[in-house]
Order: structure tokens, then C-alpha cells, then sequence
């Protein structure tokens, strides 16, 4: 993953040095934006071929697809289980001095390694997420837990101390 992630040009996610017990790396990926966006030209246009495409066909349920171009990286991802339990880490591209927004009825500022990072959740049914951005601004860190098996505070800041690596200038 770490090839993909220089060949991409994805945001770099450094593999946390803790992770809670039981938790194992199940998988990674990149994600790309979505492009073409809906609204927009370019998204009408590879509408309409495929709309046509379809009405063309003799196929009763037929699927159409069309590969498009790879666009710019938006995210990093890696999912650890424990069993059916999931621990998300993501690494958001971002454009220096762009909006951030933490959606929360509920956030606590810490500071890890001197970085001041939110603890937030919106609800007790859902997971908590702790967000940060890098020194560059131009990365969003998350991670966020399973409602069915929380994180305690601890662990929460065990996982982001191990991820939070020196950046070049």
C-alpha cells in the first residue's frame, strides 16, 4: 500500500504503533475524488452515454459501466476487526486553509503530542471520532471506533501518539 500511496500521491496514514488488543489490520485502501461530481457537465455527458447505451441494448437488466480516468487521491484508509468490530483510521487530502467541520453534540479538545485534536461523537448509538490536522494543514486525520465496542479516552490518544510522525518542512 505504501507504493500506491507515493505512486498516487494519496495522503500518507503511518500504520499506528498501537493498536487496542485484538485488533488486527484487515485492509487498506485509496480512495479517489468523485469525479465527474453530479451537477456538473462533465457528469451529464457520462450520464447521458450511458443512459443511451442502455436504451440501445437488448439486454433485459443490463449493467453499464464506464471506466473514467483516475482523478486526484482524496483519502487513505485502514480498517482493523476484531471480530465484527471495526477501528477506522483515515487520512482526508485536504486543501491548505479550507473549512474542516467535526459534526458532534458532543466534543472534548485534547492535546497529543502537542497537537490539539477533537474527540467528538454525535450520538451514543454511533462511533466517536478523533480528528486532527497535520502541521501542513494539508492532511485530516480520523479515527473512529466501533459503538459496539468504544475506545476508551486512553486509547483513543495511545493510537494517535503512534501515528503522529515529524514532518518535513
Amino acid at each position: 500500500m505504501a507504493k500506491d500511496i507515493e505512486a498516487t500521491g494519496a495522503p500518507l496514514l503511518p500504520e499506528p504503533f498501537y493498536v487496542p488488543e485484538g485488533y488486527v489490520l484487515d485492509h487498506g485502501l485509496i480512495q479517489i475524488q468523485n469525479t465527474p461530481l453530479p451537477n456538473t457537465p462533465e457528469y451529464e455527458k457520462l450520464w447521458g452515454e450511458l443512459k443511451e447505451r442502455s436504451l440501445k441494448s437488448d439486454e433485459e437488466a443490463g449493467l453499464f459501466y464506464k471506466i473514467v480516468p483516475w482523478s486526484e487521491p482524496a483519502s487513505t484508509v485502514l480498517e482493523y476487526r476484531k471480530g465484527e468490530r471495526l477501528l477506522r483510521m483515515i487520512a482526508f487530502a485536504r486543501t491548505k486553509g479550507s473549512a474542516v467541520q467535526v459534526p458532534s453534540k458532543q466534543a472534548v479538545k485534547l492535546t497529543v503530542k502537542g497537537k490539539e485534536m477533537i474527540l467528538s461523537s454525535t450520538s451514543a448509538e454511533d462511533s466517536r471520532k478523533l480528528s486532527w490536522l497535520s502541521e501542513s494543514e494539508t492532511v485530516f486525520y480520523m479515527i473512529s471506533d466501533d459503538p459496539k465496542d468504544p475506545l476508551s479516552e486512553e486509547e483513543f490518544i495511545q493510537i494517535a501518539e503512534g501515528m503522529i510522525r515529524e514532518e518535513v518542512k
